[in-house]
């Protein structure tokens, strides 16, 4: 399970970091993995979009957070963006979850 207030305002030249939550609710442990999708683009436009991790090892009952750092350039226009993320346990099947800079 992840968690996260997913939508931010944020204007040029600001940068937001977002911290989700992952708590291992199984009762074994897993690893849980941790994709950036739809970032490539805003990339190419000049802001710098950061992970602290790509994967979490976590115990049963056990949780642990992870940071997503977004960078808006300065010459960024007005409007909506959105970087999606995909999380899954053991190679699992991604489970989307938008997060909106």
């Amino acid at each position: 399970m992840i968690t996260d207030a997913l939508e931010r305002l944020v204007l040029p030249e600001q940068t937001i970091t977002h911290t989700f939550t992952v708590s291992n609710v199984a009762t074994v442990s897993d690893t849980f993995f941790i994709d950036l999708v739809n970032d490539e683009a805003l990339k190419d436009q000049g802001w710098i979009i950061t992970q602290s991790d790509e994967e979490l090892v976590l115990q049963p009952g056990e949780e642990n957070t992870f940071t997503v750092e977004c960078q808006v350039p300065s010459d960024a226009p007005e409007g909506d963006y959105e970087i999606d993320m995909l999380w899954y346990p053991h190679k699992a099947m991604p489970h989307p979850n938008p997060l909106k800079p």
